[in-house]
Parts: C-alpha cells; sequence; structure tokens
C-alpha cells in the first residue's frame, strides 16, 4: 500500500524586516524552494509516521506551522527545514484524538465513504469540512448522490456498505429509489462470478433467515440479501449469488400471495424439476426467476420451502395450535432432547441476564440443540417452528436480541457455566481427571487451545490465544486443575504448550504429545488411545459447532456453548456401541440426520423418526423407540417410532 499526502490548498506568509531592500527577491526565492523541492523532501520527513501496512485515512481541515529561516541558508537546507517542520506539526496532529472541528481519522477509505453515505441518507452531509471530496455530488437528488457515491467504484463502494450495522444500511436503502436499488446491485455482480452456484443459495438463504426481509421490496431487499450472504465470505458473490438472491425472496412472495395447497405444488414442481407445472403455477415472470431453484438438491429446496411455509401460514407460534402432525428437518432433535433435559442448566445459568422476558436457560438451551445440529444447518435449527416451539424460544427471538442478551453477560457468569458443568460430569463419573489431553487446534485469527478429559473425550475448556502469548491458557487450565486434587494425574501436551505449562506448573506431570512415554501410556488405556488417534478431527468438531458470524455471538461466549455442546454429543455417542469416540460431523450425519414428525394428542405426543444411515445401530439401542418427559414441559410424555 503506498501512502499518499494530498494538500488541496498550500498557503505561505513570509515575514521579513520592513528595512529589508528587496523583499520580493525574498519571495521569489521562497517561493522557488516550496514549488520544487519541498514535495520530495516532505515526503522523505513523514515516511516514518506511517507505515505501509497502515490503511487508515486522515483528513485535517488546517495545519498552522510557524517557524523562523535564515535567508542566507543554502536551499536544500531551506527545503529540509519546511519539510521538518510541516512533518512535525502534522505528526502532533495525527497522534492526537480526531476532533471533527479539524482532524478526522477513519480506520480506511471504505469507513469514510459509509460514513458520507449514511450522513447524506441523514441529510447532514452538506454541513460537514470533510466531504468537500464529494461537492460534485451536492446537487444530485438524495438517491442519484447515494448511487454515484457507491458506484464510481464499485469496490470500494460495497465495501463500505459492509460496514454499516443493520439499521444504517436500512436508511440507505430507504433512501434509494428502486432503479437505483437495482444499478448498484448490477454494478456489484456485472461480469462477476463467485463460488458455485448452490453455495452461493446457500449462502443467500441463511442470510435471508437472519434478515427476513420485506419480500415486497424485491431489489431493495435483494440488495440487502446480497451484501448480507456475502459480507463475511469471499466464496460467494457475482451473478451467481444475485440469481440465488433474487429466486429466494421471489419464492418467499409466491408462497406468501398464493395458498398453503398452491404453495406445496409450487414447491413440488420445483423439487422435481417440472417446467410445465412450474410455468402453470407460478405464471412467466415468476417461473423465470424461480427456474434457477430447481437446479438445487431437492432435499435442500425442501427444507427452505417448507420453513418458508411454516413461516407465512401460520407465523410460528401460531403452528402449536394446529391439527395433525408438524415436520421437522431436524428429526435427530428428539434422541437428543432428554439427555439436553440431564444436564444442569437451570444451575448453571443462575444469575444471568434474561432476554425479552425469556429465561437465560432456556435460550442456552435451545441453542445447544441447535449448535448439535451443525455450522452449515444451525442457522435453519435456529428458525425452525417445531424446534422453536418445544424449547419455548419467543418468535420475537433474533440474532439481534442474542447479541444484546450475551453482551450482558459477565465473564464470571461463564466461569461459574463451566464449573458447575465440569462439577456435574465429575459426580456422574463421566470426568475423571485421572489423564487430560491438551491439544492445539489451528485456526483463523488465532489458534484454539482445547484440554480434553482422557476418560470419555469430554471438552473441559476451549480457548483462543495468541501464538506469541501462549500464557494466555494458563489461569483457565488452573481452574480446572483446582477441581482436581489427583496427586498422580498427567497432561499430554502438545508441543507448542510444553515450555510454558513446565515454568507454571512445575509440580504436573507434564508429557508431550509426540514423546515415547505418552504412546506407553496411551498403550495401557483404550479409551485415551482413541481420544489420541481422533486428535486430528479436533478442527472439524469445532467447525461443526461454531456458530455463524450472522448469529451474533462473540466467539468466547460461542466457545463456552460449543464445550456444552460438544459434551451433550459425546454423551449421545457414549450410547452408540462402536461409536463412542465417532467425531462430530460423522455422528450427525450418520445417526442424527433425518426428518421427523409430531402430533400432539390429549395424553402423549407421538413422535416419528425418519431414517439415518446407520439407524440399525439405533435399533440397537432402543433409542428409536422409547417414550420420556421433559422437564420444561408438560407431563405427557413423547412417544417415539421409527418410520416404516
Amino acid at each position: 500500500m503506498n501512502n499518499r499526502l494530498l494538500i488541496r490548498q498550500f498557503q505561505v506568509q513570509y515575514l521579513v524586516s520592513r528595512e529589508h531592500p528587496a523583499p520580493e527577491r525574498i519571495q521569489s526565492r521562497m517561493d522557488e524552494t516550496v514549488t520544487h523541492g519541498l514535495a520530495q523532501n516532505l515526503t522523505m520527513a513523514l515516511a516514518p509516521l506511517f507505515s505501509n501496512i497502515d490503511s487508515s485515512l486522515w483528513l485535517i481541515r488546517s495545519l498552522d506551522v510557524e517557524f523562523d529561516i535564515n535567508i542566507a541558508w543554502e536551499q536544500e537546507q531551506l527545503v529540509r527545514t519546511f519539510a521538518f517542520k510541516i512533518a512535525h506539526s502534522l505528526a502532533v496532529n495525527v497522534q492526537g484524538e480526531s476532533d471533527e472541528e479539524n482532524v478526522l481519522r477513519f480506520p480506511n477509505r471504505a469507513a469514510y465513504l459509509a460514513r458520507f453515505l449514511l450522513d447524506v441518507a441523514e441529510g447532514r452531509a452538506w454541513s460537514k469540512w470533510y466531504y468537500e471530496f464529494f461537492s460534485g455530488l451536492k446537487l444530485l437528488p438524495l438517491s442519484a448522490t447515494l448511487r454515484t457515491a457507491i458506484c464510481e467504484r464499485a469496490v470500494l463502494g460495497k465495501a463500505a456498505l459492509y460496514q454499516l450495522t443493520n439499521d444504517e444500511l436500512s436508511k440507505i436503502l430507504n433512501s434509494l429509489t428502486i432503479q437505483d436499488a437495482r444499478r448498484i446491485l448490477d454494478s456489484f455482480t456485472e461480469g462477476t462470478t463467485v463460488g458455485e452456484e448452490f453455495g452461493c443459495f446457500q449462502a443467500a438463504w441463511d442470510a435471508m433467515q437472519n434478515e427476513q426481509p420485506d419480500t415486497a421490496d424485491e431489489w431493495r431487499n435483494t440488495l440487502r440479501l446480497y451484501l448480507a450472504a456475502s459480507r463475511d465470505r469471499e466464496d460467494v458473490g457475482g451473478s451467481h449469488l444475485r440469481v440465488a438472491a433474487l429466486a429466494l425472496l421471489r419464492l418467499a412472495r409466491c408462497l406468501v400471495d398464493g395458498s398453503p395447497s398452491d404453495g406445496e405444488k409450487l414447491l413440488a414442481a420445483l423439487i422435481s424439476s417440472n417446467r410445465v407445472a412450474l410455468y402453470k403455477i407460478a405464471g412467466t415472470a415468476n417461473a423465470e426467476m424461480l427456474l434457477p431453484l430447481s437446479r438445487c438438491p431437492p432435499a435442500w429446496l425442501q427444507e427452505v420451502g417448507q420453513t418458508l411455509l411454516g413461516r407465512n401460514a401460520g407465523q410460528i407460534a401460531d403452528e402449536a395450535v394446529k391439527e395433525g402432525p408438524r415436520y421437522t428437518p431436524f428429526g435427530g432433535m428428539f434422541l437428543l432432547l432428554p439427555l439436553l433435559d440431564e444436564f444442569p442448566l437451570e444451575e448453571a445459568t443462575s444469575g444471568w441476564p434474561d432476554a425479552d422476558d425469556i429465561a437465560a436457560v432456556v435460550l442456552v438451551r435451545f441453542l445447544l440443540l441447535a449448535k448439535c445440529c451443525g455450522q452449515s444447518r444451525v442457522t435453519r435449527a435456529f428458525y425452525d417452528p417445531l424446534m422453536r416451539d418445544l424449547m419455548g424460544i419467543d418468535p420475537s427471538i433474533s440474532p439481534a436480541v442474542l447479541a444484546d442478551w450475551q453482551a450482558r453477560i459477565s465473564p464470571e457468569n461463564l466461569e461459574t457455566f463451566l464449573k458447575t458443568l465440569t462439577l456435574w460430569h465429575r459426580e456422574r463419573g463421566v470426568v475423571q481427571g485421572q489423564t487430560w489431553v491438551f491439544a492445539r487446534i489451528p485456526a483463523p485469527g488465532s489458534p484454539v487451545a482445547v484440554l480434553i478429559d482422557g476418560s470419555r473425550g469430554v471438552w473441559l475448556f476451549v480457548a483462543s490465544y495468541n501464538p506469541c502469548r501462549p500464557e494466555q491458557i494458563l489461569e483457565p487450565l488452573r481452574g480446572c486443575f483446582a477441581q482436581y486434587k489427583q496427586e498422580d494425574a498427567v497432561l499430554l501436551s502438545d508441543p507448542v504448550f510444553m515450555d510454558t505449562l513446565h515454568s507454571a506448573f512445575p509440580e504436573r506431570k507434564i508429557v508431550s504429545l509426540v514423546d515415547d512415554t505418552a504412546n506407553m501410556i496411551a498403550e495401557e488405556d483404550q479409551q485415551l488411545a482413541e481420544i489420541l488417534t481422533r486428535l486430528d478431527k479436533l478442527p472439524d468438531d469445532l467447525s461443526h459447532l461454531s456458530m455463524p458470524k450472522s448469529l451474533g455471538l462473540t466467539r468466547s461466549f460461542d466457545q463456552v456453548l460449543s464445550i456444552a455442546a460438544q459434551n451433550l454429543m459425546r454423551a449421545f455417542a457414549w450410547r452408540l456401541p462402536g461409536f463412542a469416540g465417532s467425531n462430530l460431523p460423522y455422528l450427525y450425519s450418520n445417526f442424527l440426520d433425518f426428518a421427523g414428525s409430531m402430533e400432539e394428542e390429549p395424553a402423549r405426543r407421538v413422535v416419528r423418526l425418519g431414517r439415518p444411515p446407520l439407524h440399525l445401530i439405533l435399533n440397537m439401542t432402543g433409542m428409536e423407540r422409547k417414550m420420556y418427559t421433559l422437564s420444561w414441559l408438560d407431563e405427557r410424555p413423547f412417544a417415539l417410532f421409527p418410520e416404516g
């Protein structure tokens, strides 16, 4: 990145003695000094102040510099003095705080443009001195001003829109005409194809569930959906994402406008790729827009359609009073619910703040169940009507509500949560504390440290850390060690942590995972040996449990919930003969990834379960044919039956 200094106006005033015989000659010499030598010397003087990797933008309204010079100096010395004095004054200004009166800093050009767009939309841009760069747009209508500023450099314009909050973006989109919204979208997508078509559909659908746009305002909301889907992803964008966003919004609109039976017929035509039926049901204009959906996997399209139908036909809260069976693509949750009910979540979340009159334990219970579905499905699970209803989640609970709620949860709350969970596991014999495995997971941004109990592979803590400061993980470790008094406990550690751990815990027996001693210990413990064999699957497990950014959770809070969700999945795996140590994506795809239905009866809830790939193993456990009640619902039991 090349740093650049732009001076709009350079005004110099020379003060010389009244008795000087030739002041004009001095002015001429000084002007020549400034004109011909200052730029190069100023560049050299300013170079140490700004890093080449610094993308920040500084706007300074005026810079007043006063200094004395000796007219007898050589020109080179005069130029250096000018440059040094100006550079020094500039350094003083940029080292201070932005005050908007004379000095203003933006982290990058996109942030500057984003601020301008918002100020234009709110009608206060042209009173600001720092928007002189955009003065050529002043006479344009509001929508044209926004469109021109965004489209002049489309890449920068898109980056600027990414920086806005949802509320800020809404102000700008609402200020655009339909035509200008479409022209902006065209400028972002014209001639570009990013990612696979179905990947773009998945990204648009995830964003659509989070945004829940007004389907009647098509072009503005297509632009909103495009931005939401591509904000944090480099593998989607261009014309594929534009087509996906338009198709999904048009599908939602068709399902809203039509009857439930027409909606089912429309979905059937799309899933079967029956063009004749699609054109007949939807009409030519709608069918042309919807056709790309028919190239998506039928199972995925069925989930999308059923979610939209469920949301439109009765709203999430109204579905509880409908007669007949209710369907969900997340039938595996019925196998996890009784295990989840055993967890001490009431105690673990004691003292936590509530969210919109929803108790913290209700939200945590819901998020843990959704996490188990995997990162690629968690957004759909978050909006699944039946899952929400069973977990007691109000329709008003959105990612924005989640973000506000978790911001009020203190580190002490999270620490108590983990301590309660670990103590509960210990009392049940799930965690024994005889052998621990301390592993490292490479991850974007910063690696992740994971402490695993050696008996059943239960995670005890997960934390990101700075690779230059591995000592950051010591405090969580001390907390775990404090709960166990075994003198002969062994910690098998990733070699990266060995020096730090030996210094912090000299009394502990710590063995490197690559040491022969670790292999000898594992040879005497089959469970530990299986855990060590599957350490290379840890990145997949963590990815499976991680929430997408669209749901608004911080990394630390997400990691704490991931610990509990992993414990839940391990509890499920422990009941599967021969699969107790399987990694989480494998567990879900082979045992929990199936559809299900539930029908309310006066005395019970009848649940019918689909057939996962390894349903024969489930049959052996009896989990598909059992009855249970849940502590947070009424006394009517769930009666589970496998389909077919």
